[in-house]
C-alpha cells in the first residue's frame, strides 16, 4: 500500500512545485445516517441523525534535500475543524528528515507515525483505503469517545526501518523510539507538549513477505502514570511508571482481484495489585474484491473487548466488560485518477456488562455513510 500512496501522489496535478517544495494533500467529506435502538435499555431514547463533514482533512509539504535526504510535514485536521466554534482537532501529525541509504535501510529523525502491523503508517491515507469508516482502532475522527491511542503508537521521534533479503523471502524490520503517553498539557506547571518522565516509548515490527503474502508480529512498550487511588480505608497506592505492552498481529496478501487483510492488537497493563486489572483486545479481517478496474466490494468484522476489574473490599469485585462488534460492508469506485467515491454500512452492536451489580446493556444501531476522497 505504502508503494501505491508514493505512485497516487507521483501523478499528474498530485503535487505542485514552489522553490523544490511539493505541497498536496487530501480530504474526505462525508455524509452519514445512523437510526439507533436499544432493546435493553427502554429508557435510552431511540436516535436517528443525519450529518455532512468534512471527516478528515491533510495537507502535506515533502521537500528532497538531496538524493538521500528529505524534509516532510503533515498537518491533520478532523471533523469540520473550526477552533472558533470548538468543532474537531487540529494536528501536527508529522515533522521528520529521513535519510535513505537504499531501499534496504532508512531512518527518520522527528515526529512521525511509527510501524505496527500492517495498517498504522497508513491509517490517514483515506484515498488509498477502500473504508469510509475504518476498522475502529484506526478511526481518528473517533478519537473523542475512543481511545485510539491505547490500542497503537500515535507518535515516534527516531524510527529505522528497511528490509533483508533471504532467499525468497523478504524480511521487514522496523525499530522505533518516542515519547511516553505522560505528555504536558497545563500550562500552568510548564512546558506543554513534552515528557514528564525519563521513560520512553520503545516498539517495533518484524514481518516477511513472499510471493502475494505480507504477514509481521509487532510490539510496543512504554510507562504511565495514574492519579493516587484509594484502594481500601486509609490504603492509597500511587501509581507510577506502570507498565504497557502492545502486541499485534497481521497478516494480508493481494492475488490478482482477490485482497485479504487481518489484524489483532492485544493491550495489557502491568499494574502490581491484585486488586487492580485491565486489558484490551481488537481484532479485524477485511475481503475485498476488484470486480472492476475501478470498483472495489468488500465486507469487513471488526470486534473489541474491554475488560478491567477492581476489587476494592473483600469479596466483592466490580468487573466491566464492553464488547464492540462491528460487520460491514461497502464498495468503492474511483471516478476519476485521484477521486474516489464510496459508500458503507454497518450494523453495530455495543454490549456492555457490569457484573457486581447485575447490569447489562445492549446498543444496537445501523451506521450508513457515503463520501467522495479527494487528492489534491
Amino acid at each position: 500500500m505504502r508503494a501505491l500512496f508514493e505512485m497516487v501522489l507521483a501523478s499528474p496535478g498530485a503535487a505542485r512545485s514552489g522553490d523544490d517544495v511539493q505541497i498536496f494533500g487530501f480530504f474526505q467529506n462525508a455524509f452519514m445516517h445512523q437510526t439507533g435502538y436499544t432493546p435493553e435499555a427502554p429508557f435510552v431514547p431511540e436516535s436517528e441523525r443525519n450529518s455532512f463533514s468534512v471527516q478528515q482533512h491533510n495537507l502535506f509539504f515533502r521537500k528532497d534535500l538531496d538524493p538521500s535526504w528529505r524534509a516532510f510535514v503533515n498537518y491533520e485536521f478532523l471533523n469540520s475543524f473550526s477552533s472558533a466554534r470548538r468543532w474537531g482537532s487540529a494536528n501536527l501529525e508529522e515533522v521528520w528528515v529521513r535519510y535513505r541509504a537504499n531501499a534496504r535501510f532508512s531512518i527518520k529523525f522527528g515526529l512521525s507515525i511509527p510501524v505496527f502491523n500492517n495498517l498504522n503508517e497508513i491509517k490517514n491515507r483515506t484515498p488509498l483505503l477502500p473504508y469510509i469508516v475504518r476498522p475502529l482502532v484506526y478511526e481518528t475522527s473517533f478519537s473523542e469517545f475512543i481511545a485510539v491511542e491505547e490500542y497503537l503508537p500515535a507518535r515516534a521521534f527516531v524510527q529505522t526501518y528497511g528490509f533483508v533479503p533471504v532467499g525468497e523471502l523478504k524480511v521487514d524490520y522496523a525499530l522505533f523510539l518516542g515519547n511516553g503517553p505522560n505528555i504536558n498539557d497545563d500550562a500552568g506547571v510548564g512546558q506543554t507538549g513534552v515528557d514528564t518522565t525519563d521513560s520512553f516509548l520503545v516498539g517495533g515490527r518484524l514481518g516477511i513477505r513472499i510471493g502475494d503474502w505480507n504477514a509481521g508480529l509487532s510490539g510496543t512498550r512504554d510507562h504511565f502514570n495514574v492519579a493516587p487511588l484509594e484502594i481500601t480505608p486509609g490504603r492509597i497506592v500511587d501509581l507510577q511508571q506502570l507498565t504497557r505492552r502492545r502486541f499485534g498481529a497481521d497478516i494480508s496478501c493481494v492475488n490478482r482481484d482477490w485482497s485479504l487483510e487481518a489484524e489483532f492488537i492485544d493491550v495489557s497493563y502491568d499494574d502490581d495489585l491484585p486488586e487492580i486489572s485491565e486489558d484490551k483486545r481488537f481484532y479485524y479481517a477485511t475481503l475485498g474484491y476488484r470486480a472492476t478496474e475501478r470498483l472495489v466490494l468488500y465486507g469487513s468484522y471488526w470486534v473489541t473487548d474491554d475488560h478491567s476489574t477492581e476489587q476494592f473490599e473483600p469479596q466483592q469485585a466490580s468487573v466491566l466488560e464492553q464488547r464492540v462488534e462491528v460487520p460491514t460492508v461497502g464498495i468503492s469506485y474511483q471516478l476519476r485518477e485521484s477521486i474516489m467515491l464510496k459508500a458503507q454500512y454497518a450494523p453495530v452492536d455495543i454490549d456492555a456488562r457490569v457484573r457486581s451489580l447485575d447490569l447489562e446493556q445492549e446498543t444496537e444501531f445501523d451506521h450508513l455513510s457515503t463520501a467522495v476522497s479527494v487528492v489534491f
